[in-house]
């Protein structure tokens, strides 16, 4: 159920019926209230990306509205988009908060373009262990990186007001990946991050070897959060057997072992500055947790104790 339902959120922005279509039976394209979206050619990747943006309605804080910027945006806009529209509809009035949710995608009506989010996703291999060829690009994110620093925000910022201090990504799987590369190689980009089942295996898990960058760098780190979310039944227990190839890619992926090391490998941060957070969803399997996940984004976005 909770995948189906958020493939229905998803689909909400992305299709489009002929017109000549509606005309006949009366069926009409489903519109995602308060939204707009627009397809732009970033110069760092070399290729195109849709941006989609929920319009807040309520005017904005003295110091601009907090902003989302949410991965793999075909698929997960449409459920984030759809709660900022609802804060802000609240009847009482104190607890209406406005947000801007940012949802960088692909063009086109699929959920996710698979070879472009390999390639803007995945951290660039050190030579030395460069991962078997996996039939995909792969190793853009300092690219996609420099896109949403000095040509998506810039693009966002002239056409809302935004503070600054109060800047989360989010991002699930590969865009879980992303997200952490983030934070230890540009930890000032943004003020909160969250990462959805990060694909921490990813090269041999070359991002927990990076991470001591991050260590590295602690007494310079500014005030950040990070949330960790992952599922129980990402990966199975030690004591079983794989009963198929999807059961030994999770065995040999790792999912919830992952997490859990990064998070404790962080644990010396929590003295200079970084409020770490690890949720494990029960039961959850990786695109469920995609759904639990996103549900709480917003809340988390617009958290009072948000750095400044």
């Amino acid at each position: 159920m909770k995948k189906a339902t958020i493939a229905l959120l998803a689909g909400l922005g992305a299709g489009h019926a002929p017109a000549h279509a509606a005309e006949i039976s009366g069926w009409a394209p489903v519109v995602l209230p308060q939204t707009e979206q627009r397809d732009i050619h970033s110069r760092h990747t070399g290729h195109d990306f849709r941006i989609f943006i929920s319009k807040p309605q309520q005017p904005p804080p003295p110091n601009g509205y907090p902003v989302i910027y949410v991965l793999d945006g075909n698929a997960l806009f449409p459920m984030l988009a759809l709660q900022a529209n609802a804060r802000e509809l609240r009847p009482d009035s104190a607890s209406r908060n406005s947000v801007v949710v940012v949802g960088v995608g692909y063009p086109g009506d699929a959920l996710y373009d698979m070879d472009k989010r390999t390639m803007d996703y995945t951290p660039p291999p050190p030579a030395a262990d460069a991962p078997a060829d996996t039939g995909q690009p792969h190793g853009g994110a300092d690219r996609f990186l420099a896109f949403m620093q000095t040509e998506l925000k810039p693009l966002v910022e002239a056409r809302y007001r935004i503070d600054r201090h109060r800047q989360t990504l989010f991002g699930h799987s590969y865009g879980g990946l992303f997200t952490l590369y983030t934070l230890i190689n540009q930890p000032d980009a943004f003020q909160n991050y969250l990462a959805a089942s990060p694909s921490i295996w990813w090269n041999d898990r070359q991002l927990l070897r990076q991470s001591n960058r991050l260590l590295a760098s602690a007494a310079a780190l500014k005030p950040t959060h990070l949330w960790l979310t992952v599922g129980g039944a990402e990966e199975p227990a030690t004591d079983t057997t794989p009963a198929s190839e999807h059961e030994r890619r999770r065995a040999e992926r790792r999912m919830l072992s992952n997490s859990q090391a990064l998070f404790e490998r962080l644990e010396p941060l929590d003295r200079h500055g970084l409020t770490r957070t690890l949720t494990i969803h029960p039961n959850a399997d990786h695109g469920e947790n995609s759904t639990l996940t996103a549900a709480g984004a917003i809340d988390f976005a617009l958290r009072p104790d948000a750095p400044r």
